[in-house]
């Protein structure tokens, strides 16, 4: 009975199988499409950001037009005391410079241009690859999980047949067990009915053992309370021993008779826990019901088998419908299921290698995003800090930044800064900046940074000779201070932190 049961469930495992692998496909695509999208968004993110700085810098460009065209009209009263030839030559050099400028913007901005389509592009591709997988993907799941149905219910229609092929033994056991078990149960109730009648029967003589035994007390008692008054002490203890002899002899018998019903009735209740451990029941009651059920379990027996032959016949008729189904697929040119199976394995097998690959190469180019974000942040806040350093010293109030801070906060800062400095700078006269380079005060406050200094860019320090020269020596270092102002306002267009500042 226990091995019928056990048939009846063996299709389970199998659909779960089933269950499990559809499941499996699907949550893969699901990851897969969760992964595209963050990617897609990821992507989106960036060419937003740089569309930003974009703008950003497209008005920075305007505010240091306007302000050098400020600078340019108070240097019209400088020039205008130069003669014609030295002011041609200063306008020729500021036309050069604006010119070099110029070109160094034009070409950033064809190259953020280039950027900016190339992610453009990118995006569209993952969009495109992201669609076009999850499409052939789920035709492909399809196809797949009608041909493992087709396999599974050719594997349960042989492996129901091998059963039924061996359910004539089973059920030759399942007789076999149920005579041997009904055997026992008579012999259990013969043995049973003997005990509870030699139990009657010890408790019969038990109590008349105890009735004579009662009777024997209540009469020495009363021989005891005749006795007493009238004899003596030494009388009444005489009698006590004799009455005492008596009374022994008597409990002796009393005894010897109990202990002969007590090892009877110990032989009987080892030899009914034997039977218990042998056919495997509790007690009494346990034995009575098995017998009971015996006839039961001989109809659900009966039941079991007709039941076994009619999924028997189901099981003929679905396995001719299988085998004319693998005939129609033989006819359509194809050997076997299991080549049609092992030509899609080796297929999903190739496209999963490429889907790898493709995720490598998105790891890769994910890792190579991220070290360009931690790079353009370094960059950012190391200018940063700079420019704090250098306002620290003017302001009192406490200014701080830590590198955890979200590179937007950094540029927002970065930019209120600037127009602080470039505010500083606009009001400060040449005779003030001459006075400060003089003293080194202004060096002085550069020298913790120790910074490189970029291409382009000159020392601000003022030898004793320079200033032992005349208005020659002072046109030079104006025009020098003009240059620094100039590649510090192309340094601010900078904001990808890939180079660093030299402050004024």
């Amino acid at each position: 009975m226990h091995d019928l049961r056990n048939w009846f469930v063996l299709t389970l495992p199998i659909e779960s199988d089933e269950n499990s692998e559809e499941r499996a496909e699907i949550e893969e695509c699901n990851k897969k499409i969760k992964s595209n999208e963050l990617l897609i968004k990821n992507l989106t993110s960036q060419l937003q950001e740089l569309q930003i700085s974009r703008n950003k810098g497209l008005q920075g460009d305007e505010r240091i037009i306007a302000k050098a065209f400020q600078k340019h009209s108070r240097e019209v009263g400088v020039i205008a005391g130069k003669s014609p030839k030295e002011a041609k030559e200063i306008l020729d050099n500021k036309v050069l410079d604006l010119i070099k400028k110029s070109n160094a913007l034009t070409h950033e901005l064809q190259v953020k241009e280039k950027d900016l389509a190339n992610i453009k592009k990118q995006a569209k591709d993952v969009a495109w690859t992201t669609f076009s997988e999850f499409e052939t993907e789920h035709i492909e799941s399809d196809t797949l999980r009608r041909v493992r149905e087709l396999e599974n219910d050719y594997q349960k229609v042989e492996k129901n047949l091998m059963e039924i092929n061996g359910l004539s033994s089973v059920t030759g056991r399942i007789e076999d067990k149920y005579r041997e078990q009904q055997a026992d149960i008579e012999k259990l109730i013969a043995s049973e009915i003997k005990a509870h009648e030699r139990r009657e029967q010890a408790r019969k003589e038990l109590s008349v053992v105890e009735a004579q035994a009662l009777k024997a007390r209540q009469e020495k008692e009363k021989v005891i309370a005749e006795y007493s008054k009238a004899l003596k002490p030494k009388q009444l203890t005489m009698q006590k021993q004799s009455m005492e002899l008596r009374d022994s002899e008597a409990a002796e018998q009393w005894r010897q008779l109990r202990t002969e019903q007590e090892a009877e009735l110990k032989r009987f209740h080892e030899a009914f826990e034997k039977i218990k451990e042998a056919i495997g029941i509790s007690d009494i009651n346990d034995a009575e019901a098995r017998f009971l059920s015996q006839k039961a379990t001989k109809e659900e027996l009966s039941e079991l088998v007709k039941k076994a032959e009619q999924k028997l016949e189901d099981m003929k008729a679905e396995a001719k419908e299988l085998q004319s189904k693998n005939e129609g697929l033989r006819g359509a040119e194809l050997a076997s299921p299991q080549i049609v199976l092992e030509k899609e394995l080796e297929q999903a097998k190739l496209e999963y290698e490429e889907q790898l690959k493709r995720k490598s190469a998105s790891e890769y180019e994910l890792e190579r995003i991220k070290k360009l974000y931690a790079d353009i942040k370094s960059g950012l806040w190391q200018q940063l800090q700079l420019m704090e350093k250098y306002l620290k010293e003017d302001d009192e109030s406490e200014m701080g930044t830590t590198p955890d801070e979200e590179a937007t906060v950094i540029v927002t800062k970065i930019e209120t800064l600037l127009g602080r400095i470039f505010e500083k700078l606009k009001d400060q006269d040449l005779a003030a900046l001459k006075e400060e380079l003089k003293e080194e005060e202004f060096l002085q406050k550069m020298e913790p940074a120790k910074l490189a200094p970029l291409p382009g860019t000159r020392k601000l320090k003022v030898t004793e000779e320079e200033e032992s020269s005349g208005d020659e020596d002072f046109e030079k270092k104006r025009m020098m201070l003009k240059k620094e102002a100039q590649v510090y306002a192309e340094m601010k267009k900078k904001q990808q932190g890939r180079g660093r500042m030299m402050m004024l």
